[in-house]
């Protein structure tokens, strides 16, 4: 209705100027300028419904990817966002002149935000994987460096039944070190970095806790 008045408008605002009454055509113009700002402003007046699924979509998205245990206060600050939002839509929805402005700009940060997320929970994920991947790496070369000691070790150095206890716990190790790797595999970054960093530990303590030497191989050279 109100591009339809809009048109009439401008078809008089023509006709004016065509006959020389500027007056006329300066007060249509008025109206026309008048009629464009409310054009403008009933953008606004509608419940923000699609911006409100878009954030909400947005957020689904981060959380699916881990956010919640990888970026815990951003996820946070983003739902308090989004519920902010949310308050604002109700409270217009109480009132007689409505006016959504507010609520749809606080949804288009939320799904700004979001995407920003997203971006910092692949580089958190990154590194997560990197140090996860390191210490597994470790664990291994402990595993290795404690069974190429059993692979040199000479007779009267060690108990046959030290180097069988040893070899029992080495054994044991290299089972649960398989289990790290499927970890990581499955984003589980601190329970994989955690296991591998418990087997270097208790490699390397084979040492003192079975009758080796204290020093390692460096004991035994």
């Amino acid at each position: 209705l109100l591009f339809f008045i809009q048109h009439q408008l401008s078809c008089r605002a023509l006709e004016a100027i065509l006959k020389g009454n500027t007056q006329m055509a300066k007060s249509v113009r008025i109206m026309m300028l008048f009629l464009a700002t409310m054009v403008l402003l009933s953008a606004c007046v509608g419940p923000p419904t699609s911006e409100l699924a878009a954030a909400r979509d947005a957020i689904d998205e981060v959380v699916s990817e881990g956010a919640e245990l990888f970026t815990p206060d951003e996820i946070l600050a983003l739902n308090k966002k989004l519920g902010a939002a949310l308050a604002e839509i109700y409270d217009q929805d109480s009132r007689a002149n409505q006016n959504y402005a507010l609520a749809k700009f606080i949804l288009q940060q939320v799904i700004t935000d979001a995407e920003l997320l997203k971006e910092k929970l692949t580089r958190r994920k990154a590194e997560l994987n990197v140090s996860a991947e390191e210490a597994l790496s470790v664990a291994r070369a402990s595993i290795d460096e404690v069974r190429n000691f059993l692979a040199s070790a000479r007779q009267g150095q060690c108990s046959r039944a030290d180097l069988t206890r040893v070899q029992y716990e080495i054994d044991r190790l290299e089972v649960e070190i398989t289990r790290v790797q499927p970890q990581i595999d499955a984003s589980e970054y601190a329970a994989a970095t955690e296991m591998a960093s418990e087997i270097t530990s208790r490699a390397f303590a084979l040492y003192s806790n079975k009758g080796l030497p204290k020093g390692g191989l460096a004991a035994l050279e």
